[in-house]
């Protein structure tokens, strides 16, 4: 679990780092149908798009670490407090 956290910051710290990372278009990319919310079929579109089939578990797990409300679905907000880096130590 520790490795996990590790990594995921290690990838936030990344992605903090890309001059052309905007934190508004990639919840853009991933919100397909524009409602403004990522739903757990986005999250798994999104993955299968980059090669992954995550199991139906898998998909819930990652909506279940973005979804701090527990509504079933990921809102800008939520998205942002999950992509923003946790640390100021850079990884």
């Amino acid at each position: 679990m520790i490795r996990n956290e590790v990594n995921s910051e290690s990838t936030r710290q990344r992605l903090n780092r890309r001059p052309l990372f905007n934190l508004w278009d990639a919840f853009k990319a991933l919100d397909k149908d524009q409602n403004g919310f990522i739903s757990s079929l986005e999250f798994k579109q999104m993955l299968i798009d980059h090669g992954f089939f995550p199991s139906h578990k898998e998909v819930s797990n990652l909506v279940e670490r973005y979804d701090k409300n527990g509504d079933g679905k990921v809102s800008y907000s939520e998205f942002i407090q999950e992509i923003t880096p946790k640390s100021p130590q850079r990884y």
